[in-house]
């Protein structure tokens, strides 16, 4: 009986981990393209480029549009990461909800180089120390649960 209420529990928890990364994704991207139509005012534009897709907000500059890098990235790791779920690849359906911290985290952590936050320490900025975090989080996480699976 203790052996069926832990598998119970288990997967209960990876339900409940793969429900949180399907539904967060999508939630991000469309959140992302609501920055970048917000325009100059909300503040999340990238750095100045000569990029021809380079933005103009509303300030005569033609910036990096890194809502739109980051709105890509998660439509590129939902289209990944729903046909491993399909394909009951054990990180997806073991470590899923610690993938998607991790590749969040990770595109997240690339991008802050093109944003014009202030720098904490050397050319990092507060959300890459978070970002660094939350990978190490991820990685000792998901490594633990695929470990455990």
């Amino acid at each position: 009986m203790a052996n069926l209420s832990r598998n119970l529990a288990e997967i209960i928890a990876t339900v409940a981990a793969q429900s949180v990364a399907m539904n967060a994704v999508p939630t991000i991207a469309v959140g992302r393209l609501g920055c970048f139509f917000a325009g100059i005012e909300d503040r999340t534009y990238g750095n100045p480029t000569d990029l021809p897709w380079g933005h103009d907000f509303g300030d005569g500059i033609s910036r990096h549009p890194v809502q739109l890098y980051e709105a890509i990235a998660m439509a590129l790791f939902l289209a990944a990461f729903v046909p491993m779920l399909r394909r009951a690849y054990r990180i997806a359906t073991s470590a899923g909800f610690y993938l998607f911290v991790g590749v969040y985290a990770g595109q997240r952590f690339l991008w802050e180089f093109i944003k014009p936050y202030g720098t904490i320490i050397g050319p990092l900025n507060l959300f890459h120390l978070i970002c660094l975090a939350l990978l190490v989080y991820a990685w000792s996480c998901g490594k633990a649960e695929l470990q455990h699976a």
